[in-house]
């Protein structure tokens, strides 16, 4: 059996799932701390990606799973190809018009006047990573994940998802598989 990792989600404690021949570690989003060059077997992400603030975070990311994985290591992560026409037009106003921007979309919604609640999806102004972090498209992350040493990448379009713009991006680290002390 091989051995990997699960990282824990940037907040105060690891993950814990019954998992063996795991180690869990609590890390930040840039770099796997404590995981050794060459050491794991495998590397999964869903629904991470997507909520980086920016695309450096995100290809910075794809180099730690190429260090961190094994020669014929696995690498499967979930990823956005694209923004829709809603986080297009959220993304294009400018920082400095975003206040007079919320302030005259809840004046033109008129969901205030409905007694409607505004939730913070519905204002343009408030772009957050939820729902406007980083997309690829998936040629961008092919070209990428092979730069990076990655060979047989395949991208899937992810079926849970009707807009398909969400897709699985499936690798594998160029080199032979070598047995591992537990094999």
């Amino acid at each position: 059996m091989g051995r990997g990792c699960v990282a824990g989600d940037g907040g105060t404690r690891p993950a814990r799932l019954p998992v063996r021949h795991a180690r869990f570690l609590l890390v930040d989003r840039v770099r796997l701390a404590g995981v050794d060059d060459a050491s794991v077997d495998f590397c999964f992400s869903y629904n991470v990606f997507r909520h980086f603030p920016n695309a450096g975070i995100f290809w910075r990311n794809i180099g730690e799973g190429a260090r961190v994985l094994k020669p014929g290591g696995h690498l499967q992560i979930h990823f956005r190809g694209s923004h829709g026409a809603r986080q297009r037009l959220k993304l294009a106003v400018p920082r400095a018009l975003r206040r007079p921007a919320n302030i005259g979309y809840r004046l033109v919604s008129l969901k205030w006047l409905r007694g409607l609640p505004i939730k913070p999806d519905d204002d343009p102004a408030d772009p957050s990573t939820w729902e406007l972090g980083v997309a690829a498209s998936p040629a961008k992350l092919t070209a990428r994940l092979r730069a990076h040493g990655f060979e047989d990448v395949r991208i899937l379009t992810d079926p849970d998802y009707a807009d398909g713009r969400r897709f699985w991006a499936l690798a594998r680290k160029a080199g032979r598989e070598t047995p591992t002390e537990a094999s």
